[in-house]
């Protein structure tokens, strides 16, 4: 089973919310947040110390973002989520893991667009969902263009081959004996008393 960056996110998300420790809670969203612009293929491609380097990914996230990209099953997501692996309810304002478990005992939905469709409807009139989808709703047309489109991973995707080629164009304009290079280290070492052509000659007197 292959799964989206979303997915993984919403994992992230959703372990975020089961967490009793605030710490453990925030590590998880803001690992979340870090992979915003990512792709699967590039998570794909990573080394493990790439991805640790991302900013609140821990071993436990890492764990967690490995198991997903390698089964397309998260265990410590079943265990203290146990939601379906496709159930996107939690991103909804005031619905937590338990509201969201009995959305699908009750109602029998298990994402957004579902739960939409019922209210549309009319088989769900409950308030307190009515109000959180017709928030959802006002939130999606908020949404900047950028986001909305997909422009952020769009650039990620076209700039990634360029970022590796970075370091190696650095390190060769640093380390690399480059005859112009060393004329202008050398003119300022010695203070402009080297000219870039060459040793500054006397003049007779």
């Amino acid at each position: 089973m292959t799964v989206t960056i979303d997915t993984i996110r919403r994992v992230l998300r959703a372990l975020a919310q089961a967490q009793r420790h605030p710490h453990k809670a925030r590590a998880f969203q803001t690992a979340a947040q870090a992979l915003e612009g990512f792709t699967t293929e590039e998570l794909e491609v990573m080394s493990p110390e790439q991805i640790l380097a991302l900013p609140g990914v821990g071993n436990s996230s890492y764990r967690v973002i490995m198991e997903l990209l390698e089964t397309g099953r998260s265990t410590r997501y079943e265990k203290e989520v146990g939601l379906p692996i496709e159930c996107d309810l939690l991103q909804l304002r005031g619905v937590g893991v338990k509201t969201a478990q009995k959305i699908i005992q009750q109602y029998g939905v298990t994402t957004v667009a579902q739960l939409e469709e019922a209210v549309r409807q009319g088989r769900i009139t409950d308030t307190r969902l009515v109000r959180a989808v017709t928030q959802w709703a006002r939130y999606k047309e908020r949404l900047p263009w950028y986001k909305a489109h997909g422009v952020v991973t769009w650039l990620r995707t076209l700039l990634h081959p360029i970022a590796y080629l970075v370091p190696w164009v650095i390190w060769i304009s640093l380390f690399r004996p480059v005859p112009w290079k060393r004329s202008v280290v050398g003119y300022v070492i010695r203070g402009g008393r080297r000219s870039l052509r060459g040793p500054v000659r006397s003049v007779g007197r």
